[in-house]
C-alpha cells in the first residue's frame, strides 16, 4: 500500500502500547518462590541443552532473516514471489504452531522433536537444491519443536527445568547474535548459498544430541 516503514512499525506499535498501558490496571499478582524440589543442573547437561535448543532457534531465525535475499539472490525471483515465499514460511509457523496447541501428542515427545529436525533437514536441503517452495515449506516441520521442546525440557528434567530453561534463553541469544555475525562474514566471503549451509550444521547438531537424548 507504499506506506513508509516508518508508518508501518507505527501502526503495528499500537497494539503493544495497547498491552502495556492496560497493565497498569492489573493488580500486582506477586513473585513465585522456587520450589523446594528444583535442584541445580549438571554443567553437562545445561550447556548440551543450551546448545540443543540454540542451534534450532538460530536456525529458524537464519530461514526468516535471510529467505529473501536468497531467492533474489541465487534463485534469481522477483522481490514480490520472495516475499510470498517468506510469508508462506510465517503462516505454516503460524499454522503449526497453533495447531499442536490444541492437539494431544499420545507418544514421546522425543520422537516428536527428531522427526520435526530430520523433515526440517530434508526440507531444506530440497529448498536449496531442488525447489525454494520446500525451503518455505520448513515453516510447518520447524513450527512444534520449540513449544513441544519446552514441554518435553520440563518433564524430561522436572526437578531442574528453572535453571535449564534460565540457561537455554541465555544461550538463544548469544548464538542468534554470533548467527548473524558469522553468516554475514561468510557471505562476504564465500557467498550467500555457502553460508545458508550453516542452518544445516546446526540442525544436523542439534538431531545429534536429540539422538543422545531417551
Amino acid at each position: 500500500y507504499d506506506l513508509s516503514w516508518q508508518k508501518y512499525f507505527m501502526a503495528l506499535s499500537i497494539l503493544p502500547l495497547t498491552l502495556f498501558l492496560f497493565s497498569f490496571k492489573i493488580s500486582p499478582q506477586g513473585i513465585n518462590e522456587q520450589s523446594d524440589d528444583q535442584i541445580k543442573p549438571s554443567t553437562k547437561t545445561a550447556i548440551k541443552l543450551g546448545i540443543l535448543f540454540s542451534f534450532y532457534v538460530a536456525s529458524e531465525v537464519l530461514v526468516s532473516s535471510r529467505m529473501v535475499i536468497y531467492l533474489k539472490e541465487i534463485w534469481k525471483m522477483p522481490l514480490d514471489q520472495a516475499s510470498s515465499y517468506l510469508s508462506i514460511f510465517f503462516f505454516m509457523l503460524l499454522a503449526g504452531r497453533l495447531l499442536f496447541a490444541v492437539i494431544k501428542v499420545r507418544f514421546p515427545l522425543i520422537y516428536l522433536l527428531r522427526g520435526s529436525v530430520v523433515a526440517t533437514l530434508i526440507f531444506y536441503l530440497l529448498g536449496m537444491f531442488v525447489d525454494p517452495l520446500f525451503m518455505a515449506a520448513t515453516g510447518g516441520t520447524m513450527s512444534f519443536f520449540f513449544p513441544c521442546g519446552m514441554t518435553w525440557l520440563s518433564t524430561r528434567y522436572e526437578k531442574s527445568s528453572d535453571a535449564l530453561i534460565a540457561t537455554v534463553m541465555t544461550f538463544v541469544g548469544g548464538v542468534i547474535v554470533s548467527m548473524h555475525y558469522i553468516v554475514g562474514t561468510i557471505s562476504d566471503i564465500y557467498g550467500l548459498n555457502i553460508s545458508m549451509l550453516l542452518g544445516v550444521f546446526m540442525l544436523s547438531v542439534v538431531l545429534y544430541f536429540l539422538q543422545t537424548e531417551k
